[in-house]
């Protein structure tokens, strides 16, 4: 409900178990999912909150979406990377 509900804190604490999803003995059964779901919160977040997202996307290897200031202008595919 609170992912639903934009709530960012609820959001960035998914983002940093996306990380911990990725880093347990079970990781290959999570296949592709600890990326999904960091992109997922990057895309969701408000701008004024991307400070909270670094560090899972640092922990992952990912480099942060450019935003336009425009929510909604990025769409993710299954693996985890942006299409436009």
């Amino acid at each position: 409900m609170c992912l639903r509900g934009g709530f960012p804190e609820a959001l960035v604490v998914m983002g940093s178990f996306g990380v911990l999803l990725g880093r347990t003995e079970l990781k290959r059964f999570f296949e592709g999912w600890p990326l999904y779901i960091v992109r997922a919160v990057e895309m969701n977040l408000r701008s004024d909150w991307s400070d909270w997202v670094e560090w899972p996307l640092e922990a992952l290897g990912l480099e942060p979406i450019p935003r336009n200031g425009v929510s909604g202008d990025v769409v993710m595919g299954r693996d985890g990377m942006a299409c436009s």
